[in-house]
């Protein structure tokens, strides 16, 4: 009995299942053996009861009384049911946590994979610029899309930290290698989106800096509130708005607003890329003042018209301005009260 209640009282302090079944089988063992003393113990038993019946002391030869044993024996049979329900708890508490670590390990394993598919995809981009620019745009998405896997590994490492969980043997992967290596590929999207920008840039021929694109590209995504890679009409102007572009009440259609959009939106979808964005930026902030440009720019006065009136000059322009060039342009044949942008350009700026 001094043998099980050593056994039953011991601390379990396990982290695996395996674990717990070397305690069930100890505690089954013990059990066992206890079956086999419950023949021996009735026997000292009946021993007791006889010395009792002729007067004589059971204990006179032991230092171990019949009403000690059973008290011994009965405690025993508590010890017993306390450690099963132990052994059970910690059973269910281990099978819990095994499921925890499987279930992370997969997911784990699977995020892992996603980032290494994407990594690859982004490393093995080939083509065109624009073709290039458009792969990374729905990459960069589905990486930001897995911000749901990441959160819902989070989840369960603090589950497993809380259940005191410090290993898995299922996978090495933990929660802070994989933020590392989702930082890394956003961190690698972002790099290569910005050569492809720089590089499709620069084969426009645009005379905007590095810190200039940067600047105009980082605009450009904090007003991308859809992140469609597009600015609406709203977003446009408000984005306008922020770099110190005067863009009048953009809230209102057929304003300035409308007339800078037209210019800028090529084909014609009410929406605007970041090529044609940037375009727009390096005529305005540049400060280009070519031929081409000054006509560009008038045009998007005239909205798109081949010539201009006083009333498209006076919707933009300052008065002073306006009547240098109705001083100097001249009239627009066959249309009332219209002049010939392009001739004054060509003859009177740049004659």
């Amino acid at each position: 009995m001094e043998n099980a209640d050593e056994i039953l009282t011991e601390p379990i302090i396990v982290e695996t299942v395996p674990a717990v079944q070397e305690y069930q089988t100890s505690f089954d063992t013990l059990i066992n053996e206890k079956s086999a003393k419950d023949a021996e113990y009735t026997s000292i038993g009946d021993l007791a009861s006889q010395l009792q019946s002729y007067g004589v002391k059971e204990n006179t030869y032991s230092e171990v009384s019949w009403a000690s044993l059973q008290t011994a024996y009965n405690a025993l049979a508590g010890l017993i049911h306390n450690r099963s329900g132990q052994i059970a708890s910690e059973l269910a508490k281990q099978e819990a946590n095994e499921t925890l670590r499987v279930e992370f390990a997969t997911n784990a394993n699977d995020f892992s994979s996603f980032l290494k598919n994407q990594n690859d995809s982004i490393e093995g981009l080939s083509g065109e610029i624009q073709s290039q620019l458009d792969q990374i745009g729905r990459i960069s998405s589905d990486v930001s899309g897995g911000k749901s896997q990441y959160d819902a590994l989070v989840q369960l490492t603090h589950r497993l930290d809380a259940s005191g969980v410090s290993d898995n043997p299922h996978t090495n992967l933990t929660i802070e290698g994989l933020k590392q290596q989702w930082d890394a590929l956003n961190t690698l999207a972002l790099k290569r989106q910005q050569v492809l920008e720089k590089e499709l840039l620069s084969q426009s021929g645009t005379g905007l800096s590095s810190e200039a694109i940067a600047e105009f590209k980082e605009c450009f995504k904090h007003f991308d509130k859809d992140e469609d890679n597009l600015l609406s009409r709203l977003e446009l102007g408000a984005c306008l708005k922020s770099l110190g572009e005067e863009v009048g009440d953009f809230k209102q259609e057929g304003g300035k607003l409308d007339q800078i959009l037209r210019g800028m939106d090529g084909d014609g979808d009410g929406k605007v890329t970041f090529d044609e964005f940037a375009s727009y930026m390096e005529r305005v902030s540049v400060g280009s003042d070519t031929s081409d440009s000054i006509k560009q720019a008038f045009k998007i006065i005239a909205n798109d018209k081949d010539y201009v009136t006083e009333a498209d000059l006076n919707s933009v322009l300052t008065r002073d301005k306006v009547e240098f060039i109705l001083k100097h342009i001249q009239p627009y044949p066959g249309v009332a009260n219209a002049f010939d942008y392009n001739t004054f350009t060509e003859k009177t700026l740049y004659g």
